[in-house]
């Protein structure tokens, strides 16, 4: 049997988001993965460690297209110039975003609150101390909105397209590409074939 994607009933559109970890967080990315990892909220779609030729280039970056213009977190950020220039960016999906807005005057802006409690805890248990206290000089950004996600994506030379399937009927991992016809077929557990690692155990297989 076969399903044209395009004639099944509208689904609503599930919200992608983005998580990076500095340079200085790096130390703490398993404990800061699996805090991700494990939460109720949140499905990791894709992690990558990515070097940074030009830590000046790639700050101003990721913080282009922030609520508040460059100009107002070029001293905020500083302190990234002087960190390791390697990080981890963990790509995520939410079916419950809790968007609401932040901020006050020409800094009002649109924000998931769910990516920004996951990230005010992880900046709470990871983040440089300073006299006992937490510094700002922060281990994990996170993107305000699916659009800054966009951004990054084009910026590294992925797109969008390649993570969001959530128009599609059934989950199908970025990898595959977006499928316009699915075809539903029953077959032998023995024609299947895994490419994806899950656990330690030797059958611990997905297809």
């Amino acid at each position: 049997m076969t399903i044209k994607s395009s004639a099944l009933p509208h689904q609503k559109k599930e919200k992608l988001y983005y998580f990076l970890i500095w340079g200085h967080g790096m130390p703490y990315k398993d404990k800061i993965f699996n805090i991700l990892e494990n939460h109720e909220k949140l499905e990791i779609l894709y992690v990558m460690d990515h070097e940074i030729k030009n830590i000046k280039k790639f700050i101003k970056e990721i913080y282009a297209h922030d609520y508040a213009p460059f100009y107002h977190l070029k001293n905020k950020t500083r302190y990234l110039l002087k960190t390791p220039k390697v990080v981890r960016i963990v790509i995520v999906k939410t079916k419950t975003p809790d968007i609401d807005f932040f901020g006050k005057l020409d800094f009002r802006h649109e924000e998931s609150r769910t990516i920004k409690e996951i990230k005010e805890h992880i900046r709470n248990q990871y983040n440089p101390r300073e006299n006992g206290k937490r510094s700002e000089h922060h281990v994990v950004h996170a993107c305000d909105n699916p659009h800054q996600l966009n951004q990054l994506l084009l910026y590294l030379n992925y797109k969008y397209s390649d993570f969001d399937n959530a128009n599609q009927a059934f989950s199908i991992p970025f990898y595959l590409g977006k499928k316009t016809e699915l075809l539903l077929k029953k077959v032998s557990i023995n024609q299947l074939y895994a490419n994806i690692l899950m656990g330690n155990a030797p059958h611990a297989y997905t297809t």
